[in-house]
């Protein structure tokens, strides 16, 4: 679930349509068992709540490396801003220090 929620956050992908994929994975699986006769098995109703929690499982960790993909590349954008901002803005900083002592 790793390298899921950090595809999706590569490509892009809100936390919300991260948990509507695996929304849709789990209804086309219901369905698709449930048309199979799996709701007519014995231990069906086990086997579906373990899969629920095996899907609720991987919902958790994608969103939390999605999350954690997403707040690093946000550090590291800042991180980049302020180091290229730095330099400029000390530029204007002494400029406007040494006109206002001339000024004065």
């Amino acid at each position: 679930m790793q390298q899921h929620g950090r595809m999706r956050a590569e490509v892009g992908l809100t936390v919300a349509q991260v948990i509507a994929e695996y929304r849709v994975l789990r209804a086309v699986v219901v369905r698709l068992w449930s048309e199979a006769g799996g709701l007519g098995a014995t231990g069906a109703v086990a086997d579906l709540i373990r899969f629920n929690e095996a899907i609720d499982q991987a919902i958790a960790e994608s969103v939390a490396f999605h999350s954690t993909e997403v707040e690093r590349w946000r550090n590291t954008l800042l991180a980049v801003i302020g180091h290229d901002l730095r330099t400029p803005l000390s530029t204007v900083v002494y400029a406007t220090e040494s006109l206002a002592i001339l000024l004065r």
